[in-house]
């Protein structure tokens, strides 16, 4: 409670009633895929493409580069990204021992890749000694190493089998520091590791390296010939509680995203059941799914509803996709030009579609559509797998299927569909009003956590209702709901509530729909009629 003054004096107060609606992302991507390189198994936050290729290389080719096409697409628009690499087994850092200086083949440590990968396979360690003054008595001079890091199949080699790097310009250089004191603070594993991009010194024994090798490191394994969909859907370690794969993003509380697709295996039917429960457990974002690389609609159909056991279909074991408004799916497979590997591929649609939420939201908000001429564009895409026809569109966007499709139009090629995995007939059909949904939900969620714990009275219901209100009204202005009501008080609150310490609020929104159909409806008349305000419409209305 306020303080009580008795003394004479001039005392100072401060009561903050300036809380207010805070702004959140729309568009923030978990993505989950093999790559280059990068950290293995942990949630990685990406800003921009220099970045991305910075720590997670280029894309590589077939299924395994999908996810990295895809964030780069998607990095054109938006800027937070948040990334787990996955591999197989087989995944290792490249290496090269190091020996020590007195000739006798013994191993003192490892040099590594500072992430697995056969990317760093041929990078080249060179190491040189000189002589400085000694910290502890500059007088007598002590014997300090110069690391230099090369480029793969930089350096000539001689006659005698050595490399010369005269004229070559190193990745990296390391200067002044010692291998034979760890309680140094220019020790080689402080001074190297976690300030190269390239490698780290995993030393075993304080002793001084062979100068005469130069190290180049091999053995490395980007762990994506044999990724299983045990990989891409991960697991807990008991040990540490930290999760992998898709089921990184699974706590809200840790993670926040908003869009959530593992490219090149989206279409992996226990990939994608695991996105789609990932999605409505977390039920503050949207699983962007692909349909395999089918050549008719009626395989895209029978793919999402499981054949509904048709003899003979490869999807007739399989159920139908789970009904979610949380998920997303799209088809068919998309034509691009892959510039880092120089050729045509066939990629699934997640590679542009996520990229076209974050043009939507670069240019508009997240409850306008990601389809269509204005926001549903795939640039950089040359064709689709197979055209579909409005017979095809039909069958594959129609009850029961909601595949949106991606068709080549007089446009470009264009994202025609904007439907949610439910099949349930209800406005959550709609992609852009489960989005507005999820970020009102996420951003009223966020603010008035500030109200736990207040007085469970009609003053602390008024805060509530005068911190909400203006968000929405604001939402309206933007044409994401035509009309809402915010009601918080002794209705909504009755006993029963304010004794279980419950604060209850009803929000009643009307979402804005988009336009899915344009109907130009020709009323022919007679000569002589008389086109006046007032003449009936086909529809029963009067021309105004």
């Amino acid at each position: 409670m306020p303080a009580t003054y008795i003394a004479p004096g001039v005392y100072t107060e401060e009561i903050d009633l300036s809380l207010y609606i805070p702004q959140l992302s729309t568009s923030i991507l978990g993505l989950v895929g093999g790559f280059q390189k990068g950290p293995v198994n942990q949630i990685t936050f990406i800003a921009n493409r220099k970045q991305f290729e910075q720590i997670f290389g280029t894309p590589l080719r077939g299924e395994v580069g999908f996810a990295a096409h895809a964030a780069l697409y998607f990095l054109r628009w938006g800027s937070q990204l948040k990334v787990v690499r996955i591999g197989d087994d087989d995944i290792a850092k490249a290496v090269a021992p190091i020996f020590r200086d007195d000739s006798s083949g013994i191993q003192i440590g490892q040099v590594r890749g500072v992430t697995e990968g056969d990317w760093a396979d041929g990078l080249q360690i060179v190491i040189t000694s000189e002589d400085v003054p000694s910290e502890a008595d500059p007088s007598i001079p002590e014997t300090v190493f110069n690391i230099f890091i090369y480029d793969v199949g930089t350096g000539v080699v001689d006659s005698t089998g050595a490399v010369d790097f005269t004229g070559v310009a190193p990745l990296e250089f390391f200067e002044d520091v010692v291998f034979d004191d760890t309680t140094r603070q220019n020790y080689v594993e402080k001074i190297v590791n976690g300030n190269s991009l390239f490698v780290t010194f995993n030393m075993t024994e304080e002793s001084n390296p062979d100068l005469s090798i130069t190290y180049t490191l091999a053995g490395g394994d980007d762990g994506t010939a044999n990724i299983q969909s045990g990989d891409v859907i991960g697991s807990f370690d008991t040990a540490t509680g930290i999760a992998s794969g898709i089921l990184a993003f699974e706590d809200p509380l840790i993670e926040d995203i908003n869009l959530l697709s593992a490219p090149g295996f989206n279409h992996v039917r226990e990939v994608a059941v695991s996105l789609i429960a990932t999605a409505q457990t977390r039920f503050d974002c949207l699983a962007v799914l692909d349909t395999p690389d089918l050549s008719t609609a009626q395989d895209i159909r029978d793919y999402v509803r499981g054949s509904l056991g048709t003899p003979g279909n490869p999807w007739s074991s399989f159920a139908p996709l789970s009904s979610s408004n949380r998920a997303a799916i799209y088809g068919p497979w998309l034509k691009i030009f892959d510039s880092y590997n120089n050729e045509e591929v066939f990629v699934p649609p997640s590679v542009r579609v996520l990229g076209a939420f974050s043009f939507n939201d670069n240019v508009a908000f997240p409850w306008f559509a990601a389809a269509g001429p204005n926001r549903g564009i795939l640039f950089n895409t040359l064709d689709v797998r197979f055209r579909l026809s409005l017979g095809g569109v039909e069958l594959i966007y129609g009850f029961g299927t909601n595949v949106n499709p991606i068709q080549v139009t007089v446009d470009g090629i264009v994202i025609n569909g904007n439907k949610t995995l439910q099949r349930k007939p209800s406005l959550l059909q709609n992609i852009h009003i489960v989005r507005m949904l999820m970020f009102a939900e996420k951003v009223i969620a966020t603010a008035t956590r500030f109200l736990q714990w207040e007085p469970h009275d009609p003053i602390t219901w008024r805060r509530y209702t005068n911190l909400v209100e203006p968000f929405l009204q604001d939402i309206v202005n933007k044409r994401g709901i035509t009309d809402f009501r915010v009601k918080c008080d002794k209705e909504t609150n009755t006993d029963f509530f304010i004794n279980q310490g419950q604060m209850v609020a009803e929000l009643h929104i009307i979402p804005t729909n988009a336009v899915a159909v344009i109907v130009n409806r020709y009323i022919i008349h007679a000569h002589g009629a008389a086109l006046e305000q007032g003449t009936p419409s086909a529809g029963g209305q009067t021309i105004p």
